[in-house]
């Protein structure tokens, strides 16, 4: 055993450890180990010491005062032990600064200089001009080449001035007014500014990243000890939030005074700047921005959150990030986007506060990207709007926000449909089921499949949904479909045999035959089949919009309740109707990148198919009957006694179900 060294008691892991090590180590190199324990347990500990005997001498004090269970483990206990010690350091290294400052120099310098380390009388009167030097504005900052150097167009000078305040130039004051609606000039440094500007039209480089810069810099704000001030770049995802980030982070470091407040290097994420100021992009998520301190935010796109996050996710995120700018009475909030449908934060503020003089606290500004960007040739535009459907020219280009797109159901009727807490409902004997699948076709479309049943409810039947899934293809763009294929076949065995399920031929004819094929190889009969309903005395085959527009009614009326998912949720609700040129209504996902449907194209298909006939049942006088496989009108009119007039003894059952009798033949 090796000789007991001053505080090996308090520490009865380190015991073990030293019988290991002697066994590895020379007894030269033991005894200056032995040595240096000795020299470091005889000598005083600082209060915030981390060495083994202080971590055991103070849980044997919690041990003793009962406190054991609660006391950290030692990783987390140093931890906190040099967090406190770096604390302590750093203010005492502020004080003896401010000490230093007070006491002159003996060589008659400024205060806080020595002899030893002269300081020249231009470089006094350098520092000196530098100190008196008022903030600059907006304007200076944005132009000046000490700063970013940038040179911006009329509109958006303009736009700038506006936003802090500053008194316009007549020639100004005349593009205020068509920006803004205003009369007048308004000279208000706004808490929140709107900003509905076009495609490539300067909203990011010349109005985000300046504004989010200067606020950094000469916003005035002032943050409470230990608390880190953050400027939030929101976007509807962590790519989209790059590109604002980049532009600031280009600025600050190419910037001959910018650069020189940064601290260490930019992140791909985020940047430090000098007095606590942190520049962070964050995703279009509830949850990402609380708890965080904001003396700016930035909503970048705000009208493409809905389709990232949950529906109503504009709304939440705002909501969430206005309790972190509640401390900062010169706040600056930027609602910036291209416009989409006539909903969400960005349509409200525009509907409340254009053209408001009497407004005092928002700003909102529209403006086409041509005016905004005079870059952008008339000739260029003219071949995107010979290429492009004039509704999207108009949003994107022009600053129009679209009437053609409107939500296909409230978003309340959704939710009411919902069982909450219910994401799968277990199979019941006796009870047939229906399924409706979506597969995969090509770019980012997930494979969902939906199983449902009906439940007699009186006088009317309800829409049951009991199983909703999707599976995502991973991040290799290859999805397992063979693996897919046998799960979805397990479902189909678990809910009552089923043995088909109805699927839409966007995906080709491969579908049928990779689980026709599966079902064999797993002893099973399985198939899919097209979805064809009754409409009127007509047999249709469902589309997709045609199975939203049959599958409406249930929520209006009640008669369906989902599981709950919230991604096929999200879908419902984003989901839009559109007019065509023809005066039908078309329903479909937001023509947006990386939107999809596929869960709930999935659901109504399976509602649709059990709520709505599927084939002709009964007869009615005059009306043209279909012969067996639904295909072919059979010739002639039916009589009220279900003869079939000219068929030469055929008749119509009520039931659907047609036969002979030679008697009339």
């Amino acid at each position: 055993m090796p000789e007991e060294v001053p505080g090996m008691r308090e520490c009865p892991e380190a015991i073990g450890r030293i019988e290991i090590m002697a066994k590895k180590m020379s007894d030269e190199q033991l005894e200056q180990r032995r040595q240096a324990s000795a020299a470091g347990a005889a000598a005083p500990h600082d209060e915030l010491c981390t060495c083994p005997k202080c971590y055991w001498t103070a849980r044997r004090v919690a041990l003793e005062d009962g406190g054991e269970s609660s006391f950290p483990a030692r990783d987390d206990w140093k931890a906190s032990r040099e967090l406190q010690r770096a604390a302590r350091d750093r203010a005492a290294k502020d004080a003896a600064k401010v000490d230093e400052q007070d006491i002159p120099s003996k060589a008659g310098g400024k205060p806080g200089t020595s002899s030893a380390n002269p300081v020249t009388q231009d470089q006094e009167d350098k520092d000196e001009e530098e100190g008196d030097k008022p903030a600059p504005d907006i304007i200076a900052f944005t132009e000046s080449a000490d700063y970013l150097g940038l040179k911006l167009s009329v509109p958006q000078r303009t736009l700038l001035k506006a936003s802090y305040g500053i008194k316009l130039e007549p020639d100004e004051l005349e593009i205020f007014q068509a920006c803004t609606g205003r009369r007048l000039d308004p000279q208000i440094n706004f808490s929140t500014v709107v900003v509905i500007v076009g495609a490539r039209g300067g909203k990011d480089s010349r109005f985000v990243g300046p504004t989010a810069l200067y606020e950094a810099t000469f916003g005035g704000h002032k943050i409470s000890k230990g608390e880190t001030a953050t400027i939030a770049l929101f976007a509807q995802d962590r790519d989209a939030a790059g590109v604002t980030f980049q532009y600031v982070s280009d600025y600050v470091t190419e910037s001959p005074s910018l650069s020189k407040r940064l601290v260490g290097l930019p992140l791909r994420r985020a940047l430090r700047l000098e007095d606590g100021f942190t520049i962070r992009t964050f995703p279009a998520s509830r949850t990402a921005g609380r708890a965080y301190s904001f003396p700016m935010v930035c909503l970048n796109e705000s009208a493409f959150f809905r389709f990232e996050g949950s529906a109503n996710a504009d709304v939440e995120i705002l909501t969430s990030v206005r309790r972190g700018m509640l401390n900062f009475p010169r706040r600056k909030l930027l609602i910036v986007s291209t416009p989409y449908a006539k909903q969400g934060i960005l349509y409200d503020h525009f509907t409340r506060f254009y053209g408001r003089d009497d407004s005092r606290d928002v700003l909102v500004w529209r403006a086409p990207s041509a005016y905004m960007n005079p870059s952008i040739s008339v000739e260029r535009l003219e071949e995107e709007r010979r290429t492009m459907d004039p509704a999207h020219f108009a949003r994107e280009y022009l600053a129009e926000f679209i009437d053609a797109a409107a939500a296909w159901l409230p978003a309340e009727l959704i939710e009411a449909a919902v069982d909450t807490g219910i994401v799968e409902r277990a199979p019941k004997p006796g009870v047939k089921y229906t399924m409706a699948i979506d597969a995969s076709g090509a770019g980012a479309c997930a494979f969902a499949v939906s199983i449902g049943h009906l439940e007699d409810h009186g006088e009317t039947d309800v829409v049951v949904q009991d199983v909703a899934l999707s599976f995502m293809k991973p991040a290799s763009g290859k999805l397992n479909l063979k693996s897919v294929m046998r799960e979805i076949l397990g479902l189909a065995a678990s809910y009552n045999h089923i043995d088909h399920a109805y699927s839409d031929r966007y995906a080709g004819a491969w579908p049928v035959q990779s689980f026709e094929e599966t079902a064999l190889e797993q002893g099973m009969k399985f198939t899919l089949k097209d979805p064809v309903i009754m409409r009127g005395p007509d047999l249709i085959r469902l589309t997709k919009s045609d199975a939203f527009l049959e599958t409406a009614p249930l929520f209006r009326t009640s008669r369906i309740r989902l599981v709950d998912k919230p991604t096929q949720v999200r879908e419902l609700r984003n989901l839009e109707a559109r007019a065509t040129e023809g005066g039908r209504v078309k329903v479909g996902k937001p023509m947006v990148r990386g939107e999809l449907d596929d869960m709930a194209t999935a659901m109504a298909t399976m509602a649709a198919m059990l709520a709505t006939k599927k084939k002709p049942g009964g007869f009615v006088p005059g009306v043209v009957v279909m012969n067996k496989d639904f295909t072919q009108p059979d010739r002639g009119r039916v009589r009220a006694d279900g003869y079939v007039e000219g068929s030469g003894g055929r008749f119509i059952a009520r039931s659907g179900e047609s036969y002979f009798d030679p008697r009339y033949s």
